[in-house]
């Protein structure tokens, strides 16, 4: 009987506990679980080319001071969006003529502008050489 408690001792000191695995991680990233939890942004093979840019969300009208979302999608020869990781790493750059409208953030597809002075707001989505640019009234 008295060695049962130092068998007991024996098993418990040769036992490891469990190790976490390691985890990777990206600062200022989206990871997405449907695409295997690699970040945004980050592509494996390859990314059908930019053949034209859409501005699908521009408001038809802005009064001054007020924000509307607006957004770009990439679409490659047969007109198709591309593969979203693709577009993140291309990137895109919006323009405005800023005494009239401002565009939020002009790196992200997805973003708002803002009516500033009374006039005509032009803005321009520009991916990959690429452009596409729409013209609405600020009020």
């Amino acid at each position: 009987m008295r060695l049962l408690p130092i068998i007991v001792i024996v098993i418990l000191a040769g036992c490891n506990p469990p190790t976490s695995p390691d985890i990777s991680v990206y600062v200022n990233q989206v990871v997405s679980i449907a695409d295997g939890g690699k970040p945004d942004g980050v592509v494996s093979g390859s990314c059908a080319p930019v053949d034209r840019v859409n501005i699908s969300a521009a408001p038809s009208q802005l009064a001054v001071n007020q924000s509307e979302r607006i957004d770009v999608t990439p679409k490659d020869v047969n007109g198709k969006p591309r593969d979203p990781d693709c577009d993140i790493a291309t990137g895109v750059n919006w323009n405005s003529n800023s005494d009239v409208c401002v565009v939020q953030d002009n790196t992200e597809f997805v973003t708002n502008i803002k009516g500033v002075k009374v006039g005509t707001c032009t803005i321009t989505a520009i991916v990959a050489g690429k452009s596409d640019s729409e013209s609405f009234p600020v009020l």
